[in-house]
């Protein structure tokens, strides 16, 4: 399946030593079964994976060459490791004997901290290698943190159901009075951003602060989205690290298409926004991608007027009579007479299908118009 020359994408190998001995790896032990379509072909990081536990698997000669590289070998994270990364283990830390001195095979985790079950992670492969025999080891000093954080996290989950019956311990090395905790309870994710802010802000109005002194460490990305969000309704300047910014999410992306549709007189951006919120809410359960709908609807509409796509309006697939009735072709393009002849619940779905073109196209019509010729504010409403 991976040939010579070849790198995922979205997977760059460290160097081009690295990258050359990648490519000797392959190269030695592919075989021309394996790669039916050629020397090059696209996996992803998974499927690498995948090849190279079956490499190992059905190649004596790789698996002897990888475990003569290797005498320790440490698989951190593993309660988020998958059955495959488990037999690659295996695989690669057969030679190891137990209670070996001068070689070892070590996972380290913690099964409350698993979050990778949608790729097919589970902590229970590293529960099972404690029932296999493995012995245990508990890591009770804290390297990371100052003493004031780690002794707050153990208070925190003390009374925990599922907390490990143990002390954690700061690193006596590391120096007190250096670190502080303030708790605020709130309601919500939103009012402890706000609250958060606000005493920057106060902070900062004493001058002995920048904004560059203050960050927020954030577990999850909806969290950060809402300190994100918070620091652009209050002017703070900001650098979000690590994850996509909200401003990117689906949500954002369908609010920021209404914008286009609303303001834009470039036909391009219009098209485009509509493809995104055509079908936001669900409205039509669409069975193919709302552009490639909307790119069929263009051409139909724009060959009954006999003009070119890009000099038609969009908008008028929702709001003239040839606009509609080409969108519905495009919606249901298996025959839409006759399916409005098979079957009275089908006439009645194309109806209200049909319907619901016409509302949408007098909805983003009275926006369009409110927004251009300087309306209230508040004429932007929800769409539904």
């Amino acid at each position: 399946m991976l040939g010579p020359n070849w790198t995922p994408p979205g997977f760059a190998l460290s160097s081009d030593k690295a990258k050359k001995k990648w490519n000797e790896f392959i190269s030695k032990y592919r075989s021309d079964e394996q790669s039916p379509r050629g020397s090059k072909v696209l996996v992803d990081f998974t499927d690498m994976i995948i090849q190279f536990r079956n490499v190992l698997r059905d190649n004596p000669q790789a698996r002897r060459e990888i475990q003569g590289q290797f005498d320790y070998i440490i698989f951190d994270e593993a309660q988020d490791l998958a059955k495959v990364n488990h037999q690659i283990a295996d695989y690669m830390g057969e030679h190891i004997e137990v209670d070996s001195k001068d070689k070892l095979l070590m996972f380290i985790g913690d099964t409350c901290q698993a979050i990778n079950s949608h790729v097919g992670g589970s902590p229970k492969h590293m529960e099972q290698r404690y029932l296999d025999g493995f012995k245990l080891k508990t890591i009770k000093t804290n390297h990371r943190s100052l003493p004031e954080i780690v002794e707050a996290g153990q208070r925190l989950l003390a009374n925990h159901p599922k907390s490990i019956p143990f002390e954690a311990q700061p690193d006596p090395e590391k120096p007190r009075g250096e670190a502080s905790i303030r708790v605020m309870p709130v309601p919500d994710q939103a009012l402890a951003a706000q609250a958060l802010i606000e005493r920057w802000q106060s902070e900062m109005a004493l001058g002995d602060k920048s904004w560059s002194d203050y960050a927020v460490l954030s577990r999850t990305r909806r969290e950060l989205d809402t300190y994100e969000l918070g620091c652009i309704v209050n002017g703070v300047p900001y650098t979000r690290k690590g994850g996509g910014s909200f401003l990117q999410s689906p949500e954002m992306a369908t609010v920021t298409s209404y914008l286009d549709i609303c303001t834009s007189q470039d036909y391009a951006k219009i098209k485009s926004g509509l493809s995104k919120v055509l079908n936001v809410p669900n409205r039509f359960f669409l069975a193919r991608k709302a552009d490639l709908i909307i790119d069929q609807a263009m051409t139909s509409l724009s060959r009954a007027l006999g003009q070119s796509s890009d000099s038609v309006n969009p908008l008028d697939l929702l709001g003239t009579r040839a606009g509609v009735e080409a969108l519905l072709e495009a919606l249901y393009p298996d025959g839409l007479k006759q399916r409005m002849e098979r079957t009275r619940a089908e006439a009645w779905k194309i109806e209200e299908a049909r319907k619901e073109i016409i509302s949408f196209g007098q909805t983003l019509s009275s926006l369009r118009s409110s927004v251009t010729t300087g309306g209230k504010p508040n004429a932007l409403v929800p769409l539904s």
